[in-house]
């Protein structure tokens, strides 16, 4: 039922305000029905947001392991890939040692060895050229050749790819070595030739080297100025062999005296003829290592049986040494009853026999 109140003149009525709540509450409801819908919006769509999230981070992990995996199979291919080039290697090292043998036993002239050999070297260098860092590795596992490498000659040795030598026409009047490089931070040459001229008189060969162009870096100064004071050091003591203070640039760039003839001829007739042999020198010493070691723990392992062995046998010495000792305890008993029985039989008898005679009386 509706009421009017007069309020100062005016009229109002009781329903104002119950309609106005009524409306206030629908309002409310449909803010209250909108932000629920919005709050579950937000929430549907960072559920979404997640799942993406956690898709993408999935994909991202699955592609690092893909990576991972890839790169641990391609460095197992390469790795096979090298032995197999390594094994070719030394398949053709073989025959270039089979024409240094028959060389030495032949009266043909060595110049037609080297032609039968020169296809060969060049098959090996190719091979050589899949191998990364071989020549360097090979001077550092040479015996003597390692005694004039310094830290700058080593890195820039890691530019050489390529070794030569050749005799002149007349193989007894000298040779030449060739050292081949790659573009480097050292030098602009990419051949660095040494010659060794054989004198009319039969002394030492006078040897002559190109010049070094060297680039403007740190890396070549230091080596340009170490191998430069080097040599006139071993120019001015006139030394007979390489010795410590040498180094390969050194050599080169030295002219005179027996230091130089020393290591042309080990860079002939060992590194150049077999390089193979000392670029795999430490794979044949862990090889013999683990042969080593195989025996050693074989020994160890004969050891052990003979110890035990010998433990067995002391055990059964020492049973039978209580088995004898037992033996003898049950005789000694034996005889001691037998004693104590022949000694109650003993007087049993006696007094039989007083019995006896008493009886006679």
């Amino acid at each position: 039922m509706a009421t009017s109140v007069k309020n100062n003149g005016d009229e109002v009525s009781s329903q104002q305000p119950a309609k106005k709540f009524k409306k206030d509450s629908e309002d409310a409801g449909i803010a209250g029905k909108n932000g629920e819908e919005l709050k579950g919006g937000h929430v549907e769509d960072q559920v979404k947001r997640d799942g993406a999230n956690h898709q993408s981070e999935a994909a991202s992990n699955d592609k690092d392991n893909k990576s991972s995996g890839d790169n641990a199979n391609s460095a197992a291919k390469s790795e096979e890939e090298l032995q197999k080039v390594i094994k070719e290697l030394q398949k053709c090292q073989q025959k270039i040692s089979s024409c240094v043998i028959k060389q030495a036993f032949s009266s043909a002239l060595e110049q037609e060895f080297n032609d039968i050999r020169r296809p060969f070297i060049e098959e090996r260098d190719e091979l050589i050229k899949k191998i990364p860092d071989f020549w360097v590795q090979s001077f550092i596992n040479h015996p003597t050749l390692t005694t004039i490498l310094d830290e700058e000659d080593e890195k820039c040795l890691h530019h050489l790819k390529k070794i030569e030598v050749e005799e002149f026409d007349d193989a007894k009047s000298g040779f030449r070595i060739k050292f081949h490089f790659d573009d480097n931070p050292y030098f602009e040459n990419k051949v660095l030739i040494k010659e060794f001229h054989q004198g009319s008189g039969g002394g030492e060969p006078a040897p002559t080297s190109t010049p070094i162009n060297w680039k403007n870096t740190e890396w070549a100064e230091r080596l340009r100025e170490q191998a430069v004071n080097r040599s006139k050091n071993d120019k001015s003591r006139k030394r007979k062999s390489s010795g410590p203070s040498q180094t390969f640039f050194s050599w080169y760039l030295h002219y005179g005296g027996q230091a130089v003839d020393d290591i042309a001829k080990i860079l002939k007739e060992e590194m150049w003829l077999d390089p193979v042999q000392f670029f795999l020198i430490h794979d044949q010493e862990d090889e013999e290592s683990i042969e080593d070691e195989e025996d050693y723990e074989e020994d160890e392992e004969d050891e052990s049986v003979d110890d035990k062995s010998i433990d067995l046998d002391s055990e059964d010495d020492e049973a039978d040494e209580e088995e004898e000792e037992d033996g003898e305890g049950d005789e000694g008993d034996d005889d001691e009853d037998g004693n104590e029985e022949s000694a109650e039989e003993g007087e049993g008898e006696g007094v039989a026999d007083d019995d006896d005679d008493d009886d006679a009386e």
